[in-house]
């Protein structure tokens, strides 16, 4: 069951940096390329940063052996956030 485990976490924070890093790149890129009309679409970029750091950050903060106490979907939403970043970073490629 142990193995199990530490499979399961392996995965999770695997997937969670993934998704973190598709949306810190796209928010950058996005910020730098000027893939906005105003100061709203400006700070959702900004925003996307932000969440894409949180996997890189939390970790930081707590030992290893805590990932468990963490909400599972949490990687899950930020392949979420990377994947609505990579909607809006095709929408505004074709502009």
């Amino acid at each position: 069951m142990r193995k199990v485990y530490y499979a399961f976490q392996q995965v999770y924070v695997a997937v969670a940096y993934v998704g973190g890093l598709l949306a810190m790149i796209l928010g950058v890129w996005g910020w730098f390329r000027g893939w906005f009309r105003d100061w709203r679409e400006r700070m959702w970029f900004f925003w996307l940063i932000v969440y894409g750091l949180g996997p890189m950050v939390v970790p930081c903060w707590v030992g290893a052996s805590e990932w468990r106490y963490f909400f599972p979907g949490i990687p899950f939403l930020y392949l979420l956030m990377g994947w609505v970043g990579l909607v809006v970073f095709r929408r505004w490629s074709r502009r």
